[in-house]
This record gives structure tokens, sequence and C-alpha cells, in this order.
């Protein structure tokens, strides 16, 4: 994995946690982990349920009006950006409210 990324592994679940100030960025970082990712997990007999995969951005309030849709990871996988998910129980709002 890049430099700028945490990997979080609960049971059958995994999270990338990536740290980038430019959405550009954060994007490619975002290609290269999820690519490494589905790599791993090739090697090892699993596979990755595109449709539970998604992305949440912390971003301020004044760059969310630039916030895409999603994040173009794969030429054919686009990862939908979401405002809250739930982790481990808890329910994480990407305005940390």
């Amino acid at each position: 994995m890049p430099a700028k990324v945490l990997t979080v592994n609960y049971a059958d679940d995994t999270s990338l946690l990536i740290k980038e100030s430019e959405i550009q960025e954060l994007e490619e970082n975002a290609k290269n982990s999820f690519s490494c990712l589905r790599t791993g997990c090739l090697k090892n007999g699993l596979t990755i349920n595109e449709s539970k995969t998604n992305c949440m951005l912390f971003i301020t309030d004044q760059d969310r009006s630039s916030m895409p849709d999603y994040i173009d990871i794969d030429e054919d996988i686009n990862v939908q950006i979401i405002p809250h998910t739930m982790f481990l129980g808890v329910i994480i709002d990407s305005g940390l409210k």
C-alpha cells in the first residue's frame, strides 16, 4: 500500500484510510491502493464486493460544493462518495457531526 494509506481489517471487512489534501491526489492514491488490495485478494482467493465498496470524504463545508459524486478507481469501477457509513456498529458522518 502507498505510504499515506492505513488499512483497517475486521473479520471480513477491510477499510482503506487515505489522507490527501487534493482530490486528484486522493483519486490517484485510491486507484493504487485499490489495485494493491485487489491483487492481495486474488492471491488469497478472496473477492471484493463492489456493491458494498464506497468512499467517504472528510472535507470542510467550503470544499463540499466542489466534491465529486464518485471516485474513479478503475476503468470498470466508480466508487460512490457517501455522506455517512456504519463502521463496527458506529455511524460515521463525513461532517463529523
